[in-house]
């Protein structure tokens, strides 16, 4: 694959990228030639997941480490993780959420309770760390949102 910009040397994390969206986001990073740290709470499926996309890539482009983006203190605990091990992160990307694929009415409660903080809280202002380096002159990034028209989350919760 061609890539259509160069990331070689750059740091990036993907959060929730141990499936799905966000390990083909942290492929394509990788591709370009990022060295990428996945996450997710699962740390099975995300070594896992690390180790299947390290097979495609030299030693050392591929990392993980486990953190929940919807809390703070583990938040900054897996950016610190990325920069002494890894290195400066440079790229961010908020993918993390949690979605359940039951009709509204039969969803449980505590799995409703779980949706919204890591839907709402896994944006960039409660990284900030990152977000303030991030947002400075040295660096650029683009921060996206999801938004619900029609029936939104009481469509698919």
């Amino acid at each position: 694959m061609s890539s259509l910009f160069d990331l070689t040397g750059r740091v990036a994390l993907v959060t929730g990228s141990s499936r799905g969206i966000g390990c083909a986001l942290a492929r394509a990073l990788a591709d370009a030639g990022a060295t990428v740290v996945l996450n997710g709470v699962n740390e099975e499926r995300l070594k896992s997941a690390a180790a299947a996309m390290a097979a495609g890539f030299a030693p050392g482009r591929v990392h993980s480490v486990a953190f929940d983006v919807t809390s703070d203190a583990e938040a900054a605990r897996g950016i610190a993780w990325v920069e002494e091990h890894v290195g400066p992160l440079e790229i961010l990307v908020n993918n993390a959420g949690i979605q359940h694929r039951v009709p509204m009415l039969d969803l449980d409660v505590k799995d409703w309770e779980r949706v919204t903080p890591a839907n709402r809280w896994g944006t960039v202002q409660d990284l900030a760390g990152p977000a303030v380096w991030l947002a400075s002159s040295g660096s650029d990034f683009v921060n996206g949102q999801t938004i619900f028209i029609d029936g939104g989350m009481t469509v698919v919760v």
